[in-house]
């Protein structure tokens, strides 16, 4: 007996999400039956953070002034999304987003300025690319729960940006650069680095939780980690990793 119960009961939660797809019951009413959705579109929005790391030249004109690292900077993405549901249990997904990936680098330099005293000066470097996204992916709910775990390859597309080079006199305190008027501050319209690389490859994992809102619609919640699979510039070494926090409205658009 106790082995039936048991057997009766891994069926019933291997099956109920064929009787829920989703794992929602989509049905108002046992007198007003009703289609259950499988194919979804909605809007998409999240914030981010981009863990840059790497060791890329900058040059004033032709020569080498200092090598850029690392740092950390917050960004955010929008877009439309996508999801078809192959089973009660698993979905297919893809977004179209919009996103800016910015950066601010420093490097400090030394310079000899006499045998008792040197130069210390900050490179600074500030950009922002802005991006086409294309993400496609699998997502699997946990154990029957509104709980989910997936994986997705994202593809950015380089659409151009901005970005401007600095120097800034860290010490001594009473060096200025020959600027009009003199200043500790010197924006360098003459420097620059690799070429930007078109098309950025990051594969990426989530884990997340998805929300009835009724009447066929689900907020899906996630916490996303990607990185990048090449480097951001053509012939250096850039790469970033990427961390967000994702809400994306659903609403069923496809029935069965």
């Amino acid at each position: 007996m106790r082995k039936i119960f048991f057997i009766a009961l891994l069926y019933f939660f291997t099956n109920i999400s064929n009787i829920y797809p989703q794992g929602f019951d989509w049905q108002f009413s046992s007198r007003l039956p009703t289609k259950y959705p499988y194919l979804f579109l909605g809007i998409t929005l999240d914030k981010s953070i981009y863990l840059h790391s790497g060791n890329f030249s900058f040059f004033e004109e032709l020569t080498e002034c200092c090598k850029f690292e690392s740092n950390a900077n917050n960004g955010f993405r929008f877009g439309i999304a996508g999801e078809y549901w192959i089973s009660g249990n698993s979905s297919l997904f893809a977004w179209l987003t919009y996103s800016t990936i910015p950066g601010n680098f420093a490097s400090l330099t030394s310079y000899p300025l006499n045998p008792d005293t040197s130069l210390i000066t900050e490179f600074t470097f500030d950009t922002k690319i802005n991006s086409l996204n294309l993400i496609t992916g699998y997502k699997q709910k946990i154990v029957n729960t509104h709980f989910f775990i997936g994986a997705f390859l994202d593809f950015t597309l380089n659409l151009g940006g901005s970005y401007e080079f600095y120097e800034k006199v860290i010490s001594p305190t009473n060096f200025y650069f020959n600027t009009n008027p003199p200043s500790k501050i010197r924006k360098i319209t003459s420097g620059s680095i690799a070429n930007y690389n078109l098309i950025i490859i990051n594969p990426a994992v989530n884990i997340g939780y998805d929300l009835d809102l009724g009447n066929s619609m689900y907020c899906s919640l996630s916490f996303n980690f990607a990185h990048s699979l090449n480097n951001v510039l053509n012939n250096d070494n850039w790469r970033y990793s990427h961390l967000s926090i994702k809400a994306t409205i659903y609403k069923g658009i496809a029935y069965k």
